[in-house]
This record gives C-alpha cells, sequence and structure tokens, in this order.
C-alpha cells in the first residue's frame, strides 16, 4: 500500500503517507478487490514499514528535504 500510494504521488511528505495510508486501511483499501474487516494499523506501524523500505531501497529520501519520500 505504501508503494502504491507513493507510484501515484511520486514524492510525499511522511507525515501525509501515514495519513493515506492508515485512511485507505480504515476504508479497506488494501488491495482492489478485497477488504479486510476489522484490519486496522497504526501510525507506529506504517513508520515501521517505511523504514523496511528504506533500508531495502525500495524508497528514498530527498537530500534537500529528508522527510519527503520518493518511490
Amino acid at each position: 500500500l505504501i508503494t502504491r500510494i507513493l507510484k501515484v504521488e511520486k514524492q510525499l511528505h511522511i507525515d501525509n503517507l501515514v495519513f493515506r495510508v492508515i485512511d485507505a486501511c480504515q476504508k479497506g483499501e488494501l488491495r482492489p478487490g478485497l477488504q479486510f474487516l476489522g484490519f486496522c494499523c497504526h501510525s507506529v506501524d506504517v513508520l515501521s514499514c517505511v523504514l523496511h523500505l528504506l533500508n531495502q531501497g525500495y524508497l528514498r529520501r530527498q537530500e534537500e528535504s529528508p522527510h519527503v519520500l520518493e518511490y
């Protein structure tokens, strides 16, 4: 979901990304055609996933603005 959002937006402030992911989870937009009832993620969960994706090289930070993430 994180990468799917960033693929569309190209770059996004980390706070906005967290809010977008949580909003999508609450609306059941995790995967096209599937809804996960009762699934809820928290900001700590999303930030943990973001850090993992940064470490794996899927995401990167802008040099001049490290709070902005790019896919």
